[in-house]
């Protein structure tokens, strides 16, 4: 008996203590009920990203760690993979060594010195770097945080981030016009901040429908979006693994960012997507194209497969390979008019459709790109690698920059043209290949069985193993064969002669163009241009600046009006912003050539050496438009277009319209690239042959929205 009661004594104490814990847990789970932020804790609570301490408390004020932070974005972007013993701080016993280990091989922290100092208390400008790498920020205005009283405060290596959340307006001051950069973060504060960039998060399997103001976050698989408007960005993180997610009828007026997602995962249906950045580590994601689909542009900042299925949009737009990790190939399954490759890759392969262009920039390492049967590539431009290897069929190949070796494996190939820049190359045809022509501008080594139908050969000491079929071009000869079997070829020369009386060499047909342009202010100009029959936009353009370069003097006044505001005229009023370029602008670019300015402000004689140098500098570079464009934009990114004025007024907007269709419409904010190429991309359009008409239509921010058009057209 007395056994039972003991029993019973013991069993009341222990329903009592697991009655009073209860008690005290529920208590103090509430410890946040009445704070400012108690919403967005609860919310956060609901779908597991943020937990409470221990005893079930949250301690909203208190102020947060490294650590903790760190946890709290991994637990959002669901980060999988990890290489362990990142930092000598960190080790296996900390709660929270895994949740460092995959944030950093996210490359969301770095930590100094091999330490994270993961229970040091995370300071404002701390956290803002972070936030920028995970959410992938950036700033339009490098000078954002500039507004606050204490920006002297903000690290070197912290400005570029809290710009991107000053800017967005993710990250305010805290008084007195103080952004409080080495101020510490309490957990609610931190958490608010967290919500605020992620907007909505989808955590469940499901289908979601309508308009979301912010951004929004898919951390799990299995996720449909249908007629769904996004007016941020929308992440697809690593959280939904190798899994799928759909978008359907869904508008996604930010960026689409694909952090995570499988070899079979991100299907968009019938969706407009103002662009894509694929960050996949590993590379293994496919993201597909399908019916009335329509995507601006693809930056990869990972290997992935690009896929378009019974497309009746536009598809892909313009793809640039920013970055990828080792082992990551790029896969092309569809039509692209443009992709450009700006990493280290070593593989790319169009599986099927057709590229238009392929433009290897900057690689700095061997690249193989293989074209499948079903697939056709039209141009590879080869502008530095280490060695390029081809296999498959190819309209053009153009090796314009320095590479050790151009290989071809297999296929057929319509042209291969070597320039001077590549001189001292090998290149290497594989017995199996056939190149219809090969232009040769450097001296270069030709090894290999495969078969060279003709070859155009215009510099000396060049060698064959195996002679062309025909050989022609300015060399007085080549070397063909190996070894003791080498033997000296001569060179056919171009034919010359002036009809029966002999003298000159024959030159390409030349046309004549007519080109007009005028302007609001009342210039009304008519050219008349002599180019080659096959001629371009570039080359007309060229011409058309060469006859301004030539009579300078002469037009001064015409072109100080158009370029300094008054009033303009198409292919020079777009260079306006080169007057509010620093010599720092201009650096790595063919621009840096430009004269600057002694003062401040340029005085007329040096505004007047500068325009003239910055024309002829853009006339003797149009040969390769690219380049022209290329570093037309790099100055352009860098100045401020918030400066520039016409008439003493900013501008509201500039925009380009070709035979009565906008190209583009450029407005303070937007992107200055795409603008710059809608200004410079459809000349490759105009020929000798054809009429076009382009307009620049500048409305100023006056109060009367002024309006000034210049024209170039030609007749």
């Amino acid at each position: 008996m007395g056994s039972f009661k003991k029993r019973i004594a013991v069993l009341t104490l222990i329903i009592v203590l697991v009655l009073s814990q209860l008690s005290l847990a529920s208590a103090v789970e509430l410890d946040y009920e009445g704070h400012w932020a108690q919403d967005t804790i609860e919310e956060w609570f609901s779908n597991g990203i943020v937990k409470g301490y221990s005893d079930g408390s949250f301690k909203p004020d208190n102020v947060v760690t490294r650590a903790e932070f760190v946890t709290m974005i991994n637990n959002l972007f669901g980060f999988v993979d990890e290489n362990t013993d990142m930092f000598a701080d960190v080790t296996s016993d900390d709660w929270f060594y895994h949740n460092v280990n995959k944030a950093a091989t996210a490359g969301i922290i770095k930590g100094a010195n091999n330490l994270f100092r993961p229970q040091d208390m995370i300071t404002r400008q701390e956290a803002a770097v972070v936030l920028s790498r995970a959410f992938l920020l950036k700033a339009d205005n490098e000078y954002a945080y500039s507004v606050f009283n204490d920006r002297e405060n903000v690290a070197d290596w912290a400005i570029a981030s809290v710009n991107a959340l000053v800017e967005s307006d993710y990250m305010k001051g805290r008084g007195n016009n103080e952004l409080a950069p080495l101020a510490n973060l309490t957990r609610a504060e931190a958490l608010t901040l967290v919500s605020n960039i992620a907007g909505k998060i989808v955590e469940d399997p499901l289908t979601m429908t309508g308009n979301y103001p912010g951004n929004l976050v898919i951390n799990e698989a299995d996720v449909v979006l249908a007629d769904v408007d996004v007016k941020g960005n929308l992440y697809i993180t690593e959280g939904v693994g190798d899994g799928d997610v759909t978008l359907d009828n869904v508008i996604v007026e930010g960026e689409l960012v694909v952090l995570g997602g499988g070899e079979n995962s991100i299907k968009i249906n019938n969706s407009d997507i103002g662009s894509v950045l694929v960050v996949k580590m590993g590379g293994d994601i496919r993201i597909v194209a399908i019916g009335d689909t329509s995507i601006d542009n693809v930056d990869m900042m990972s290997g992935g497969i690009l896929e378009e299925y019974e497309l009746t949009g536009s598809g892909f737009g313009e793809v640039e390979v920013l970055t990828v990790g080792e082992g990551e190939d790029i896969v092309l399954d569809g039509d692209f008019d443009r992709i450009t490759v700006d990493a280290p890759v070593e593989n790319i392969t169009v599986t099927d459709g057709t590229v238009g262009s392929l433009v290897i920039d900057n690689a700095a390492a061997d690249v193989k790109v293989t074209v499948d049967d079903s697939g056709v590539l039209g141009t590879l431009e080869v502008k530095e690698a280490v060695n390029i290897t081809v296999n498959g069929d190819v309209d053009q190949v153009n090796v314009e920059g320095p590479v050790a070796g151009l290989i071809v494996e297999g296929g057929s190939i319509g042209g291969i043209t070597v320039s001077a820049e590549a001189e001292g190359a090998a290149v290497d045809l594989q017995a199996g290949c056939v190149v219809e022509t090969l232009t040769i501008d450097g001296t270069v080594d030709v090894q290999g069985e495969g078969v060279v139908e003709e070859a155009v050969v215009n510099a000396e000491d060049v060698t064959f193993d195996v002679e062309p079929e025909e050989v022609s071009g300015t060399a007085d000869s080549i070397t063909v064969g190996t070894g003791d079997d080498a033997a000296e070829v001569e060179v056919e020369k171009p034919l010359t002669g002036g009809g029966f009386g002999g003298g000159g060499t024959v030159s390409p047909s030349t046309v004549n163009v007519t080109v007009a342009f005028t302007s609001s202010s009342g210039l009304d100009e008519i050219l008349t241009l002599e180019v080659s029959s096959d001629a371009d936009g570039y080359e007309i353009a060229k011409e058309f600046l060469d006859f301004f370069v030539l009579n300078f003097d002469n037009h001064y006044e015409d072109i100080e009006d158009a370029i300094l505001g008054n009033d303009g005229m198409l292919l020079i009023d777009a260079l306006t912003f080169f007057e509010y370029a620093e010599d720092e602008d201009l650096s790595g670019t063919i621009f840096n050539s430009l004269p600057g300015k002694a003062g401040d402000e340029f005085t007329p004689e040096e505004k007047k050496a500068m325009f003239k140098e910055l024309l002829t500098v853009i006339a003797d570079n149009l040969t390769d438009g690219d380049v022209v464009k290329s570093d037309m934009i790099t100055v352009a990114e860098r100045v401020d277009f918030s400066l520039i004025k016409y008439d003493g007024h900013n501008f509201k907007s500039l925009e380009i319209i070709k035979d009565g269709t906008s190209l583009d419409k450029f407005e303070q904010g937007s992107d200055k690239a795409n603008f710059i190429s809608a200004v410079m991309d459809p000349l490759t359009d105009i020929d000798a042959d054809s009429a076009a008409q382009y307009e620049m239509i500048i409305i100023l921010d006056d109060g009367n929205d002024t309006t000034k058009i210049s024209t170039f057209e030609t007749l």
